[in-house]
């Protein structure tokens, strides 16, 4: 026993548990992301082998690539992706795959030297010993493995749908697809246009049947325990052999199976918006795909749709005032409500991360409802790792009250290209308290955002920081404000961040501790006599006192030298409260306007 060690032994090896342990903890913080790696080790023992997949292939001299999403601790289970290229495979997991990855809690793994220039059955082979490797060395949820490929390897994830079900739940294939017998050529027509047959020299007419092989029994397991995603565009050159296979095999004889046609898809992997959507069907039935509800006011007619969007007032620390963009605020899963707009937004006179510093009062309102407004508090976001994102979150104290504007609920994946979407904005020439705009996600960009079109043309003056919604009723993005170049006729193409790229930046300052304080000895009331003649101090509540509130708003607009917006407001209060002394004074103010 340790117990009789001599004591520099007993200190020796706690010292030795101690670093061995640490070095545990720091080799797993080091695989956080991407690597590549060999499995060592024995191989691993197959319940079901298949004549179609080669097995004695030595991993050790195999090379995998593998992500470990930051959130994986080991504590709990996680998901896996085995995905397949058609190339030398895949160096590097995408920003938004990883993004996907870390909020669905998946790890990926894919094999190197796997592409369509290798055999079919050590393809396969690299991916069923690949993913049983991965179970022994991280905690895997068995019931969330799924295969996923692109082209070539698209086809391979089919295959390990088939002839490896006990291990993979389901597969997501972009631009490939397989089934066990021919399918009706309905969407594929003659070969009669040779340019088209150049794209590919796998397109013949056979493509399609490579699954034959497979056995009823397998096919019966397939259609129970797996679910097939297939993913294509309509300027995929295997669009129409997708649709064929997909309508003609997999849901005509009753699979539990997913056609995703993209908007302007080309011959291309899937980006990270089009991942968390196939995650979704194939989790579908699970608690871990469950998704809040749509709010009721979704279904009305959009007039009837609540209050979203907010406008900005900042009042600065050198006297200087700012009012103007968009605003709006966010609920997180876990019911804490921010304020946002885009970064952009903020003058350079703010220095972030430090708003005290600068900042007397930031204040968002409902444009034409000075008075109903919702008071900032402290920057509630990490500014490093979203540097590129134009988002800029704060937290917002206590209110007391109801909020100013509806609240929607964050959005947590990247929005996908045909998507529905809708903007809250007005132009800021024009006096109405929101308009709501029907638009459409085109296409994404390299970084983290997207395009998207609206129909008609709107002077966008003042967008800046507008809310976006998803068809569900989430918040699923910020409008930047940017216009892109292209020139549709009728239709306006724009710029937006996702919701999803900055959910993991916010962090929402935590109020001081609330300290009792020693109940002070009562006083008997003092009793004030009102001076001879003075007037009546009005209620805070009292249309006097309203009207004082809007005249005071009305100041920063004419600081900021947006002269027309204050002599709206000027207007709207001696319009709203005759006879009282603040619009005796608006009067004033507006002459005096005119005159400039």
């Amino acid at each position: 026993m340790i117990s009789s060690f001599p004591a520099y032994c007993r200190h020796l090896l706690l010292v030795v548990a101690v670093v061995l342990f640490a070095g545990v903890l720091f080799a797993r913080a080091e695989e956080h992301g991407d690597s590549i790696i060999s499995f060592d080790g024995p191989p691993p023992k197959i319940a079901n082998p298949s004549s179609k997949i080669k097995y004695d292939l030595d991993l050790a001299q195999e090379k995998y690539l593998i992500h470990v999403p930051a959130n994986y601790t080991g504590a709990e289970p996680f998901g896996l992706i085995l995905y397949l290229d058609p190339g030398d495979g895949l160096d590097k997991v995408p920003p938004d795959w990883a993004l996907v990855l870390r909020r669905q809690k998946l790890l990926l793994a894919a094999p190197q030297k796997c592409g369509n220039d290798q055999n079919v059955d050590r393809r396969l082979g690299l991916a069923v010993l690949g993913t049983m490797k991965m179970q022994e060395r991280y905690k895997i949820d068995s019931k969330r493995i799924y295969a996923a490929g692109f082209s070539g390897g698209a086809r391979m994830a089919n295959r390990l749908g088939f002839l490896a079900s006990d291990l993979f739940r389901g597969t997501i294939q972009a631009c490939g697809a397989d089934f066990y017998q021919p399918v009706p050529k309905v969407a594929v027509q003659p070969a009669d246009a040779p340019a088209q047959l150049e794209l590919s020299d796998l397109r013949h007419e056979a493509y399609g049947v490579a699954n034959a092989d497979v056995s009823p029994e397998q096919i019966a397991v397939a259609k129970q325990r797996e679910r097939f995603v297939f993913i294509t565009g309509e300027k995929d050159f295997r669009y129409a052999d997708i649709q064929d296979i997909y309508n003609g095999g997999f849901a005509k004889n009753g699979f539990q199976a997913n056609l995703m046609l993209i908007p302007g898809m080309q011959h291309q992997p899937f980006d990270g918006g089009v991942l968390a959507k196939a995650i979704d069907f194939i989790q579908s039935s699970s608690a871990a795909s469950s998704k809040p509800s749509a709010p009721d006011w979704l279904a009305k007619d959009q007039k009837q749709w609540p209050q979203v969007l907010l406008s900005n007032e900042i009042h600065l620390k050198d006297n200087t005032s700012i009012a103007g963009a968009s605003g709006f605020l966010m609920r997180l899963a876990d019911g804490t409500v921010v304020a946002c707009t885009a970064k952009h937004v903020a003058p350079e006179e703010i220095k972030l991360p430090d708003l005290d510093a600068s900042i007397k009062s930031w204040v968002m309102y409902p444009r034409e409802t000075p008075l109903k407004k919702v008071v900032l508090g402290k920057l509630a976001m990490d500014t490093a790792p979203t540097e590129p994102l134009d988002w800029l979150v704060m937290s917002v104290p206590a209110q007391k009250g109801p909020f100013p504007a509806e609240q929607l609920l964050a959005r947590e994946s990247p929005l996908v290209p045909g998507e529905t979407i809708y903007v809250f904005g007005v132009p800021y020439d024009e006096h109405s308290a929101q308009n709501v705009y029907k638009g459409t996600v085109l296409q994404r960009r390299d970084n983290a955002e997207f395009e998207f079109q609206i129909d008609g043309t709107v002077a966008t003056r003042g967008f800046s920081g507008a809310p976006i919604m998803d068809a569900n009723g989430q918040l699923a993005a910020v409008f930047t404000g940017h216009i892109t170049d292209q020139n549709v006729p009728g239709k306006m193409l724009l710029v937006g961040v996702d919701t999803a790229w900055v959910l993991d930046s916010i962090k929402v300052p935590k109020p001081p501790p609330v300290v009792k304080q020693p109940a002070a000895p009562e006083k008997p009331p003092i009793q004030q006599t009102a001076a001879p003649n003075a007037p009546p101090k009005p209620p805070t509540d009292s249309k006097e006192a309203q009207a004082d509130a809007a005249l005071r708003a009305v100041q920063p607009y004419i600081d900021s030298q947006l002269l027309d917006k204050a002599r709206e407001k000027l207007n709207l209060i001696i319009q709203t409260y005759p006879g009282t002394p603040a619009a005796e004074k608006a009067q004033k103010m507006l002459a005096d306007l005119e005159e400039k």
